[in-house]
């Protein structure tokens, strides 16, 4: 063990593991906020692009020489602080001639900081591209587009490239015409204070729960649109937190807790916001309602 953990250190002291360290900290540090948000479950399609566009935004302007130099100079500080070992050029090799696709004399960086800079760019263009690149799937894109057909609806834009998506994509599922006229129907009878160019998602689906049970037969094809929004979230918080608050609530203390009991706690949790707005009273007074519960907890006031 303690030679595993003096291996482990003399790694640590090497300039190549510090230079990635904090590179890893300025990159991730963004990604993690970018997560963070993303993990808010009244988050649109829309919305969740827009900032991870402007994440994208935000790490493409480290990609720059003034940005690496003062990046460098602090690494090179640090390091010197703590003992850390100087940066040296790696080892000089050629690649296999089987890989070769050219005739042209192989280039090596000439110095250390030549050789990090390299590794910086790649570092920034892999995770803007893998950003880029899970905003850009084909499903995404569809549910983007199905998202924005009842959001432009409402703001009075035109939307006619995101409804011919959704009505090929959806063709099963949705009767065009029928879809055209209720939409122009929903914008109509659409009422919110909230002013137009404000309206995100949360308010047509409050405002859709509100209405009659004749009205969404009226606007069928419109809630239908909506349900496949719904089916598919934009996130995925809701369902992943299950699998964090699982720890939380089934303790080493708790572990003959049986399988309903487990559920029902793990609902409670993981809808804090549904269950604040319980009312504790009304509940106490449905339990003891029973005539074998009478007889224990009598009558609750």
């Amino acid at each position: 063990m303690k030679a595993r953990i003096r291996g482990v250190q003399a790694h640590m002291q090497k300039f190549e593991f510090f230079f990635g360290s904090s590179l890893a900290e300025v990159l991730l540090r963004n990604a993690d906020n970018l997560s963070k948000t993303l993990q808010c479950k009244d988050l649109s399609a829309a919305e969740s692009k827009s900032i991870a566009q402007k994440t994208v935004q935000t790490l493409k302007s480290l990609r720059d020489d003034e940005c690496f130099n003062l990046f460098w100079e602090n690494v090179i500080m640090k390091s010197r602080r703590k003992s850390v070992e100087e940066p040296v050029l790696p080892r000089k090799r050629r690649m296999p001639s089987r890989l070769e696709t050219g005739t042209a004399t192989a280039e090596f960086h000439s110095t250390p900081k030549d050789f990090y800079r390299q590794k910086y760019y790649q570092a920034v263009d892999h995770i803007v591209q893998a950003i880029t690149d899970r905003f850009e799937q084909e499903d995404f894109t569809i549910y983007l587009n199905t998202e924005q057909v009842l959001l432009k609806c409402i703001k009075g834009v035109d939307f006619s490239d995101e409804f011919k998506i959704v009505c090929q994509f959806y063709k099963e599922d949705l009767h065009e015409a029928n879809l055209q006229c209720q939409l122009r129907l929903f914008a109509t009878i659409f009422e919110s204070a909230t002013p137009r160019e404000d309206i995100v998602l949360a308010n047509i689906i409050t405002f859709i729960r509100g209405l009659t049970p004749r009205e969404r037969v009226l606007l069928s094809e419109v809630v239908t649109v909506l349900k496949l929004v719904l089916v598919l979230p934009a996130t995925n918080a809701t369902s992943e937190r299950s699998f964090s608050t699982l720890r939380h609530i089934k303790t080493y203390l708790r572990s003959t807790m049986k399988q309903d009991r487990l559920n029902d706690l793990m609902v409670l949790h993981v809808h804090k916001t549904r269950t604040d707005n319980l009312d504790l009273k009304s509940i106490a007074r449905e339990f003891a309602f029973k005539e074998y519960r009478k007889n224990i907890f009598g009558k609750f006031q």
